[in-house]
């Protein structure tokens, strides 16, 4: 079964205000979703529900920037995973520009997920629990230059950031994984 469990559990970002929802350890993508930006939240039954939210941008549209250039958060503990695989370049950055797009700044309600997909990739912002998050652009940007620095160029990761008062993870990763991305 082609489908990824996002990582979008592995992460849980400033711009998800997310509050562990009962059950909610993680998603799949739907096999055959479009490329674009999704919402994802859980039912009463803790199924995941995805929500199309934009088509994505491409890489020479201008991405509209909050000016905020600065971390929102003291981060008391935070550390790099790595896939171990390559990405396609122009996947992950056409998927990061939008997500990016999505997050100008983005204030998100408890119980949500973020997730954008562009061909092969899939780049995301998961609340792993704490209180609601504002998604900031630059935060996404610290978090993907950190993945770069220790997976390497287009190398797939993700970064959770675990503070007093968020839990959360940002990441990319191949859309066709069969790996579970939980926590």
């Amino acid at each position: 079964m082609k489908s990824l469990t996002k990582l979008v559990m592995h992460l849980s970002f400033p711009l998800l205000a997310l509050s562990n929802t009962a059950g909610a350890t993680g998603f799949r993508v739907p096999e055959g979703q479009p490329d674009g930006v999704y919402r994802v939240n859980y039912d009463s039954a803790g199924s995941a529900v995805h929500t199309w939210l934009r088509a994505p941008v491409g890489t020479t549209d201008q991405v509209p920037t909050s000016g905020t250039t600065r971390s929102m958060h003291v981060r008391d503990y935070d550390y790099i995973d790595c896939g171990g695989y390559g990405l396609n370049s122009g996947d992950t950055d056409r998927a990061v520009a939008s997500l990016k797009a999505q997050c100008n700044p983005g204030a998100v309600n408890s119980g949500y997920d973020f997730y954008s997909i562009s061909g092969s990739t899939v780049a995301y912002i998961c609340d792993l629990g704490g209180s609601a998050i504002v998604c900031q652009q630059s935060e996404l940007a610290n978090s993907y230059a950190k993945i770069t620095g220790t997976c390497g160029r287009y190398g797939s990761g993700w970064e959770t950031v675990d503070t007093a008062a968020y839990k959360y993870q940002i990441g990319y990763e191949d859309r066709f994984s069969e790996a579970d991305y939980t926590m």
